[in-house]
């Protein structure tokens, strides 16, 4: 009988250390998805003394659109000579991919290729430390 007893009390500690390590390997993944999550289509390689280009010196016609959840909101942007998708992204969201903020531009402004016309109005996103900038 105490052979039976010392078995239950042997498998029951085994039975209690295989679920304790499932839980904290849940844990893990959960913490490592929530690292993942914030850094996802992030990238932070713009000089922080770089010259500033056309678009940074053309602020005069921004218009700010407030949206307080967001570390960016979006402008009217009025095109300039020069202006290309591309500098756009990079000019007014410096960290995030431009690939993925060129798709956004497009897609809000029913813009079916990436030639943009000069004087054109385009609604673009920009982050609200780059528009408190100009």
């Amino acid at each position: 009988m105490t052979k039976n007893k010392l078995l239950l009390i042997l498998s029951l500690i085994l039975i209690l250390l295989v679920c304790s390590s499932l839980v904290y390997k849940d844990q893990q993944n959960e913490e490592s998805l929530k690292s993942t999550r914030s850094s996802y289509n992030v990238i932070n390689d713009s000089p922080l003394n770089s010259k500033p280009t056309l678009a940074e010196e053309s602020n005069k016609n921004i218009i700010k659109i407030r949206n307080d959840n967001l570390d960016y909101t979006y402008i009217n942007y009025k095109i300039k000579s020069g202006d290309d998708l591309y500098s756009l992204a990079r000019n007014f969201m410096p960290t995030y991919v431009p690939s993925g903020v060129i798709k956004e531009i497009k897609e809000k402004n029913n813009l079916k290729n990436e030639t943009i016309p000069v004087n054109s109005i385009l609604s673009i996103p920009a982050e609200k430390n780059v528009i408190n900038q100009k």
